[in-house]
């Protein structure tokens, strides 16, 4: 069925079931995804999203523990096509094959979590449960990176398609350019946890200190090793040039990274980082790590400069050479917003995302 023909009928209902958090108010790479599909979705097909969170689950099932459970139920039950956004959680499984009972299309976007970092003897059971629960229903399993598919493949026995996340490129051009007072900024955006390699990135400024390369550091984003990377810091005495900025708000965060000169994602996993996308789009050189997804954005010395991961000293000689070489750091910056208007936009990822339904249903 082309979408010409899906406009001219009655708007097909497409239920979306996430465990991200909701945009705006979460800016989690997971929620702004979910976000812009929802958008790209809602003008063809009558779209809802019902979120799984906790925080949502206690406000809306637990103060209305009958009504609003039959009311998702009977949504379920209404939408011809079901949307699983990862990370999932148990109660995935289970409305999984609910919607396979119920004959329902059933598509599974799978952006990394429990496949990637499991916590515990039960969250590894929960994804051999829900492996199954995938393969049982025979599920349409999408990823957003070839990576992601070969270790879906190679571990799982899960065939998948990839799409590749996107970026909504007038939203960012249209987004206002913050300030810094101080010179030679860099900026990180995503959870303070140790996979991230945020510890990396504060021992590369460190040395770059000693070696009096003058640069600053603006971390954008919470987690659990932010105080102990703050009493590092201070210890440290590097308060000066390593700047906590907390949580931010989207267009507050992409206002200062178009501020920054450079953009660091230090990253130890990262399936296809909306955080490097977004600070490509607003024309950044960037320095990321060579893992997962990332080497199919960044090309070494083209648009990007790739590093390995956990290495301090290549990540400090990278942030050096681009400061020392504003003419090459520039065209680094153009080349970057180049490839995601070319191939990451997100009216390409909407295109496939559509072209893959009008083939589902």
């Amino acid at each position: 069925m082309s979408l010409k023909m899906l406009d001219e009928l009655p708007k097909i209902k497409i239920t979306i079931l996430t465990h991200t958090g909701v945009y705006p108010y979460d800016v989690n790479g997971p929620a702004i995804f979910l976000y812009n599909l929802f958008k790209g979705l809602i003008t063809h097909f009558d779209t809802k999203i019902i979120y799984l969170t906790r925080k949502r689950m206690i406000m809306k099932y637990i103060i209305n523990p009958i009504y609003e459970p039959l009311k998702a139920f009977k949504r379920l039950m209404e939408s011809k096509v079901l949307i699983f956004n990862s990370p999932p959680i148990g109660l995935f499984s289970l409305i999984l094959l609910l919607g396979w009972i119920a004959r329902k299309r059933i598509i599974f976007i799978v952006h990394g979590g429990i496949f990637i970092e499991p916590k515990g003897i039960c969250a590894i059971m929960w994804r051999s449960f829900l492996v199954k629960a995938i393969k049982i229903t025979k599920s349409i399993v999408v990823t957003p990176s070839h990576h992601m598919a070969k270790i879906l493949m190679q571990f799982f026995g899960i065939k998948s398609i990839v799409i590749h996340n996107g970026v909504d490129m007038k939203y960012i051009e249209n987004i206002p350019q913050s300030y810094f007072s101080t010179k030679n900024n860099l900026i990180f955006v995503g959870h303070i946890r140790a996979i991230k390699g945020i510890h990396v990135l504060i021992k590369a400024i460190e040395n770059l200190h000693r070696m009096g390369a003058l640069c600053n550091l603006y971390l954008v984003g919470t987690g659990e090793l932010e105080e102990s990377l703050k009493d590092y810091v201070r210890k440290r005495r590097l308060s000066n040039i390593i700047h906590f900025l907390g949580s931010l708000n989207n267009k507050q965060t992409l206002s200062l990274v178009k501020a920054a000169d450079i953009f660091i994602l230090p990253s130890y996993w990262e399936t296809f980082p909306l955080s490097l996308l977004e600070a490509m789009a607003c024309g950044k050189p960037v320095v990321a790590t060579n893992v997962g997804g990332i080497s199919e954005i960044v090309k070494d010395r083209y648009n990007g400069i790739l590093i390995p991961k956990g290495d301090h000293v290549a990540l400090a000689k990278a942030i050096r050479f681009l400061l020392e070489n504003s003419a090459y750091t520039k065209k680094l910056g153009e080349k970057a917003k180049k490839t995601i208007d070319k191939k990451f936009s997100l009216n390409i990822m909407i295109r496939k995302y559509l072209c893959l339904l009008t083939r589902v249903i």
